[in-house]
């Protein structure tokens, strides 16, 4: 199941958490880090060039109750929107 969901809209990200270059785990447990300090309806930007990080990111916010709001990307970049 692929969650390469592009948005369609623009999001405004409370607060963004920068993962470039780092693979699996590092970025995920820095999203829950920066997770842990939000309150309840905000969103956070995941910042990664890890291919294979939405699809895990995705599966592990269905499993702790957040919402995977989908991604942007440019050739480099994948930007992740979740809201807690």
């Amino acid at each position: 199941m692929s969650h390469s969901t592009q948005l369609e809209k623009e999001v405004n990200p409370d607060r963004i958490v920068d993962a470039t270059g780092l693979h699996s785990p590092i970025p995920l447990l820095r999203l829950k880090k920066e997770l842990a300090k939000m309150n309840s309806d905000e969103i956070v930007r995941l910042d990664c060039n890890d291919s294979y990080l939405p699809d895990d990111i995705a599966n592990w916010c269905d499993r702790m109750n957040h919402s995977y709001l989908g991604q942007k990307s440019t050739e480099d970049l994948l930007s992740l929107f979740i809201l807690k």
